[in-house]
């Protein structure tokens, strides 16, 4: 039974997988998961830095107008918006190290500076500041 055929090709199937797939040790982001998003949004032309966590959407009007720092984090169900009905399409920026949380929305012509966080369900119509905390609907500075 040790040299079956079929329990061989079990075995080497699950050899392969072992190499192919390393685990991410604890405490550590396995950037992986976000490759696709990024790299959809950047063939659209979205600006977008190194090691983001995009799990919310970016604008698919002027996707173009839309910038994102290193080591930011878009949570779910958030929007990045860069288009307006009435004032037109305006850029919307998001710093490095900024963490936005689940259900924000930034509206046009937006700029959140570095090291900000947005609350979750935050609608952002004004710059927020580098440092800040912002929540609200709409968005406050807290601090």
């Amino acid at each position: 039974m040790r040299n079956h055929p079929v329990l061989n090709l079990f075995k080497k199937i699950f050899r392969s997988l072992q190499r192919k797939t390393s685990p991410v040790p604890a405490g550590q982001v396995d950037f992986r998961d976000f490759a696709a998003a990024v790299d959809f949004y950047r063939q659209h032309g979205t600006t977008i830095g190194e090691k983001v966590r995009l799990l919310g959407r970016i604008d698919g009007v002027n996707p173009q107008l839309v910038s994102i720092g290193d080591y930011t984090v878009v949570g779910a169900a958030s929007a990045l918006l860069a288009h307006c009905p009435v004032k037109g399409p305006m850029p919307c920026r998001v710093g490095s190290f900024v963490y936005i949380s689940y259900g924000a929305i930034i509206l046009p012509g937006v700029t959140i500076g570095d090291h900000a966080l947005i609350g979750a369900g935050a609608v952002v119509t004004r710059d927020i500041p580098a440092g800040a905390v912002a929540v609200g609907n709409t968005a406050r500075v807290l601090r």
